[in-house]
């Protein structure tokens, strides 16, 4: 494959950077004004490519080469300076602020089926949490796996015709095997977004902060500097730092479920419905305009116009947390769903149908009992579940008709709206593995006053 999308590191000062930092990090840039860093305070401005490796196997650290190939920090073909500047969070990754893009974060192995434990924006700041922890602490780095963009993108559509994915092929000059499955479309997008074909380069750059960075100093204006990344830290560790109360909560709740269809795939699985609608554990959404996720504005041109996608809209979900002050719903497949489960789901229509009532009695009965103080967490965020709505779809009919159809999923979804009204590729897929039986979360519409 002819690859002309490389990763590339530069070295730059405060002075070059504080404007942007003042935008995306405004605490960050008031700390830094404060500490007036010298040049020996270095920073590297790293741009990675769609799919990228960022952190891999083992949890380490990848940055560019000479020519601009991604290797792990402690290869020997890398300036021991460097090594030496960036290595100290054990060769993993050291304390970064997102510039632009978004990186997913897995735990354990990157293998599918892909679980993403965490997403980061522009404005975060990476690895804080591991850099402000003792040398040896409960982090566990080696299990970090980390990538530029998202990691779980799924197109609804299949595009897995041979006459159209030949035209593809030709198109890139790829040897890629033909995506049969949702899971194996990453793979396909990186392919075509690294390629020089691809007219529109994408990249996540992170700014990474050199050991310098976190040399104590005795004067205030480093305490101050300290005390902004604590704060950074304990703002973003809300949920976790209070797992166990939370963890309380649930067990509580469920151990009063007497109906014995409720099993543990049931319990795990709407868990996950509840942590994600909270913002808690990412889900999927419809990939927009931003680009923020990835290139799939372009990789959604070339399949309608290489490809030659037929009839249905190129719509991609990527992974996201759910924000309910945002317009856009999220959506979590049963079949698909972002989360690694013990037991296995199975496939089977009628069984699936069965198993999303279960998870839709399970969900209403844990909202119904907080809305009535049975559960007492008013002063938690748990309050806030009753502001949003959960509907269920399958593809096939429900007889009970506890589900909704999987055809009216996108049904006032602007995204997927503007789709519809064009005069080709105007129907939704929705009888693929990520659709046919599917959870949409959203808020509740606001009123309008007046």
């Amino acid at each position: 494959m002819k690859v002309h999308n490389t990763a590339s590191m530069e070295e730059v000062f405060w002075q070059d950077v504080r404007k942007q930092v003042k935008t995306l990090a405004p605490d960050m840039f008031e700390a830094i004004e404060q500490l007036e860093p010298d040049g020996s305070y270095k920073l590297y401005k790293i741009k990675y490519p769609y799919g990228a490796t960022i952190l891999g196997k083992n949890g380490i650290f990848h940055v560019p080469d000479a020519k601009g190939h991604l290797v792990p920090l402690d290869d020997a073909s890398l300036n021991s300076k460097l090594q030496e500047e960036l290595g100290y969070n054990w060769n993993s990754l050291p304390m970064s602020l997102i510039m632009s893009g978004q990186v997913d974060l897995l735990l354990g192995e990157a293998r599918p089926p892909i679980q993403v434990s965490s997403i980061y924006k522009s404005g975060a700041v990476l690895a804080l949490r591991a850099v402000l922890d003792p040398a040896q602490s409960y982090q566990a780095r080696h299990l970090w796996y980390v990538f530029s963009g998202t990691r779980a993108p799924y197109m609804l559509a299949s595009i897995a015709d041979d006459t159209s994915f030949n035209r593809l092929k030709k198109y890139f000059n790829m040897r890629l095997h033909k995506p049969v499955t949702q899971q194996e479309h990453w793979q396909l997008f990186v392919e075509m977004a690294n390629h020089e074909a691809f007219h529109h380069p994408w990249f996540t750059e992170l700014l990474v902060f050199s050991k310098q960075w976190l040399k104590p100093r005795k004067d205030n204006a480093w305490k101050l500097f300290h005390l902004a990344l604590l704060k950074r830290a304990w703002k973003t560790s809300e949920y976790l730092r209070n797992i166990h109360v939370v963890n309380m909560i649930w067990e509580k709740f469920t151990s009063e479920i007497r109906n014995k269809k409720v099993n543990n795939l049931i319990i795990a699985l709407s868990k996950y419905v509840i942590e994600a609608s909270l913002g808690q554990a990412p889900l999927h959404v419809i990939a927009d305009e931003t680009n923020i996720a990835g290139p799939f504005n372009e990789i959604a041109s070339l399949l309608l116009d290489v490809y030659q996608l037929k009839k249905y809209a190129p719509i991609t979900m990527v992974t996201d947390n759910f924000d309910q002050n945002k317009e856009s719903p999220g959506f979590i497949s049963i079949q698909m769903p972002n989360l690694k489960l013990n037991a296995k789901s199975t496939n089977k229509s009628n069984k699936m149908i069965a198993d999303m009532r279960e998870i839709r009695y399970v969900v209403t009965q844990f909202v119904s009992k907080i809305d009535s103080g049975y559960i007492n967490v008013s002063d938690t965020l748990f309050a806030d579940l009753s502001k949003i709505n959960f509907d269920f779809y399958h593809a096939d009919d429900d007889k009970l008709h506890e589900l909704l159809p999987a055809i009216s999923v996108f049904d006032g979804v602007a995204l997927a709206e503007k789709w519809k009204k064009t005069p080709e590729n105007n129907l939704m897929p929705y009888r693929n593995n990520f659709i046919r039986g599917c959870i949409k979360i959203a808020a509740h519409p606001k009123k309008e006053v007046g």
